[in-house]
Formats: structure tokens, C-alpha cells, sequence
């Protein structure tokens, strides 16, 4: 009131603005930075009752826990970097690559079973071509391919897990092709 009046009139500048101590450079990176530790922090909260057991002898808690904090941790240092780097604005949401990318997750934990882990590594990745509208099929045919091989190699014979390569409903077709090229069991 008065006081500011009267500096007013003796000709002083009043600051009436206080600046922000940080200044946002790159908001796109504080939004993920936000999505990535609120997914963090749901990830340590759905896994917070499993045990976690130890290095040598994992429990089904530990790598859920051990994720969880990394992201926290990789939002943590996105986060600081949107005050230090320059980056573009929050822009407008992608709704096509969003829809499709959620469906295909939804497809591949529906025909996981019933096909296989290499057809439905194979759909989903031709499924997520579709996408965007920019996408080259020849390049998404062969991404679809090679990363369906890759996996099956990784999981089902590198890390012995009890995933069927091709499920019960392509068995009739992939018995001949698995006669090729896998020797027969005594």
C-alpha cells in the first residue's frame, strides 16, 4: 500500500514481478521426465509386496524394483536437463503411433500363445510399421523378420525359456520346416 506509494513518488522502481529461480528450457523433456518417474514410481508401488531376494538368488521382486529405480533414475537426469539444455515445447499428441503401438502389445499378449512367440514378434512389428504413414514395407518386412529370428534365438535357445517358437495353431505347418533344420530328439 502506502509504502509503495510513496517509492513510487520519490521516483524508486518497485520489482513487483519475482523471477523463477529455474528456468524450464526444454518442456518436452520435463514432460517425459514426469511420465518416466510417475511410471517408476507406480512400478515400485505395484511391486512393493513381491520379495526381492538377492543378487545370487533374484526374487520375483528384484527386477521389477531394479527397473523401477532405473527409470527413476533416468527421469531423474532427463528431468535436470530440461533446466540446462535447450529443447522444443510440448507438442501436439500423436494419437495414430499411440493407438497402434498399445494395440500391438495388446495383440502380442493375445497371440503369444496360440501362435508362437516368432509370429507374433513378426505381426506386431508389421502392425507397429503401420503406425506411421512414412513407413517403407520392404524395410518394415525385413525389421519384422530379422527382429522375430533375433528374439526367438535369444529367448527360446540362448536363454532356454519354455516359449514356443510357433504355437499349437501353426504346428501342423511348422513340424516339416522344424524337421529341416533341427535335429530329432532320441
Amino acid at each position: 500500500g502506502s509504502l509503495a506509494r510513496e517509492i513510487r513518488a520519490r521516483g524508486f522502481l518497485l520489482e513487483t514481478r519475482m523471477r523463477p529461480m529455474l528456468k524450464i528450457k526444454s518442456p518436452q523433456d520435463l514432460g517425459t521426465a514426469a511420465l518416466l518417474m510417475l511410471l517408476g514410481v507406480v512400478g515400485l508401488w505395484a511391486g512393493g509386496d513381491y520379495t526381492m531376494g538377492t543378487v545370487a538368488r533374484m526374487g520375483p521382486g528384484y527386477m521389477p524394483r531394479a527397473l523401477s529405480i532405473g527409470l527413476i533414475l533416468f527421469a531423474l537426469w532427463i528431468g535436470a536437463g530440461a533446466f540446462v539444455r535447450n529443447g522444443p515445447p510440448i507438442g501436439r499428441l500423436a494419437w495414430r503411433p499411440l493407438a497402434f503401438v498399445i494395440a500391438a502389445i495388446v495383440l502380442f499378449a493375445i497371440m503369444i500363445r496360440p501362435l508362437g512367440l516368432w509370429p507374433s514378434t513378426f505381426l506386431v512389428v508389421l502392425f507397429c510399421g503401420v503406425a506411421t504413414p512414412d513407413a517403407r514395407w520392404k524395410e518394415v518386412a525385413i525389421l519384422s523378420v530379422g527382429l522375430a529370428t533375433f528374439v526367438v534365438l535369444v529367448f527360446v535357445y540362448g536363454l532356454n525359456q519354455t516359449i514356443d517358437p510357433v504355437g499349437p495353431w501353426l504346428e501342423p505347418w511348422w513340424k516339416p520346416v522344424k524337421a529341416l533344420f533341427v535335429p530329432a530328439e532320441p
